[in-house]
């Protein structure tokens, strides 16, 4: 059977995005942040927790996962769903395995200038806890507000140069060895998060999406 076509589920307008989540994206899904809106009466409380109504437009919000690329093969899939829900009940609450080997690779490069940011983000956190605890609202403010900087600068820097490696040397321009080891490290990610039967059957799908390279 496999895979529905869509997952969707309530969230929060401020959760985080849950993209790089779920065994979803391996098998063709994307995933997708929305809201709509509704007519009619919304029940809440007030400051006393007293019942209160009120009228108008509620906003509701929702993530979902969506099937965007075809399924690498409907009767691994098959095998993999049913063994999946069976250990498994919550289709959200599953382990996340990269969709393909490049993205995979890609996962291993890292940026020496945005890492020094992050550890930077890092340091400054010890010290914005600690006035946190004290209460020392403005040495918080000045270590919190460094440690967001340095957070943000590290991501962005980190994401540019990754970016930056991947188009300079590709899987695909890859050594034999190279693509050897990684392919390897790859597969293994398979076993290990979802263990032998299943593993196995994510590794021939993998490989039935891009041949060995």
């Amino acid at each position: 059977m496999g895979f529905q076509s869509r997952y969707r589920r309530k969230t929060k307008k401020d959760s985080s995005d849950k993209n790089n989540t779920t065994i979803l994206p391996f098998w063709g899904f994307s995933y997708n942040k929305d809201h709509s809106y509704s007519h009619g009466t919304v029940y809440t409380t007030d400051s006393m927790g007293r019942p209160k109504e009120l009228h108008g437009l509620d906003a509701n919000y929702y993530e979902e996962f969506v099937r965007t690329t075809e399924s690498p093969s409907k009767e691994l899939e098959s095998q993999f769903s049913q063994l999946l829900f069976k250990k498994y009940k919550d289709i959200w609450d599953t382990p996340y395995i990269y969709p393909s080997i490049e993205s995979y690779y890609k996962s291993t490069l890292s940026s020496k200038v945005g890492n020094f940011f992050l550890i930077g983000a890092l340091i400054s956190a010890i010290p914005a806890i600690y006035f946190l605890f004290k209460v020392m609202v403005g040495p918080f403010w000045i270590t919190a507000l460094i440690c967001l900087v340095c957070l943000g600068i590290g991501g962005f820097v980190s994401e540019k140069e990754v970016e930056k490696k991947y188009a300079e040397k590709p899987f695909l321009h890859l050594e034999t060895a190279e693509k050897e080891k990684l392919w390897d490290d790859y597969l293994r990610t398979m076993t290990s998060a979802y263990g032998d039967e299943m593993g196995k059957i994510l590794q021939e799908a993998a490989i039935k999406k891009k041949g060995k390279y």
